[in-house]
């Protein structure tokens, strides 16, 4: 939003101000100050707040996503230390296991046949690929004269077909289960139905860091509200010299009265003025003097007249 407010003003008892008196001025409406109280910049704000609602963020993304990172720094996080313990517990988004389907048949598994061939028999047209970082699969799809477009988070094809319904929940159990245990694989299916909530799809399964990630999730949705109600356009565009009924071409009623470049030097005035002062006259004028209390003598040229006289 264009501003009216000006960048600096005069004002020499300002302790940053410059040798001609000007200082740097700013003003700030309640929902800047909202962010602020969170460690944003309108401007990281703006740019980033659609990330807060977007579905298709995942776990890296958030790392390097200035918008969660104050959510997390308000709730006491060091993030230096939080990104170092992510890429030591998680890993990049390569290390991750891949997979490449088949070119005879890109559809998603229906029957306990399907899921046999397509995630466990690696040679027949069709199957679903499955290695255990981006590198590996990289370099089958180059050695096979497949795309590398092809490859996709071994994770991300699981949390398809499990939010499509293309699989039923016993033979999505199948599908993770020959990669963990059965407890874990349970667990793992939950997270991709969302069977405790209506669970976000962060690309990965770690309960605590989904847990964190929901966490900053909510604080950001709780902070663009609080933004909304306290958002102030009017405060954040300042006045107009057309709100005052000023004509401008560049409607800045600050510059109109001079108020952000320093007073101009002082100069002579066009016309000499010849003041005629008339001759100063001693007045006979004079007030009631409460008994016991002394006149003052106001012209000081003359003894002053007895306390105790009154005029009548």
């Amino acid at each position: 939003m264009a501003t009216n407010w000006p960048t600096s003003v005069w004002n020499p008892q300002d302790p940053l101000a410059d040798d001609q008196g000007m200082a740097p001025f700013s003003i700030m409406d309640p929902g800047t100050a909202v962010l602020q109280g969170r460690g944003l910049t309108n401007d990281v704000y703006q740019e980033h707040k659609g990330d807060i609602s977007d579905s298709s963020i995942r776990a890296w993304d958030v790392m390097e996503n200035p918008f969660y990172q104050a959510m997390a720094e308000y709730e006491g996080y060091d993030w230096d230390k939080l990104v170092s313990q992510f890429n030591e517990e998680i890993g990049s988004i390569e290390d991750q296991p891949h997979s490449i389907r088949g070119s005879a048949n890109h559809s998603l598994p229906h029957t306990l046949e399907d899921i046999a061939d397509q995630f466990w028999n690696r040679d027949d047209a069709g199957s679903i690929h499955n290695f255990d970082n981006y590198a590996d699969a990289e370099a089958w799809a180059e050695e096979n004269d497949y795309d590398v477009s092809d490859i996709t988070m071994t994770s991300d094809i699981q949390h398809e077909a499990a939010t499509s319904g293309a699989a039923s929940q016993a033979e999505l159990i199948g599908m993770t289960a020959a990669g963990m245990g059965g407890g874990m694989a349970g667990s793992f299916l939950a997270q991709l139905r969302g069977e405790d909530g209506d669970a976000r799809y962060w690309g990965i399964t770690d309960e605590k860091w989904v847990e964190r990630f929901d966490d900053w999730t909510e604080a950001g949705e709780s902070l663009i509200k609080k933004y909304k109600r306290q958002d102030a356009p009017l405060i954040r565009k300042g006045p107009s010299a057309a709100d005052y009924g000023i004509v401008r071409e560049d409607n800045n009623i600050f510059t109109h009265y001079g108020l952000d470049r320093p007073p101009a030097a002082p100069t002579e005035l066009a016309t000499n003025y010849k003041w005629n002062l008339s001759k100063t006259w001693k007045s006979d004028v004079s007030y009631v003097v409460p008994p016991d209390l002394t006149r003052v003598n106001l012209s000081g040229d003359e003894a002053p007249r007895s306390a105790t006289i009154t005029p009548t």
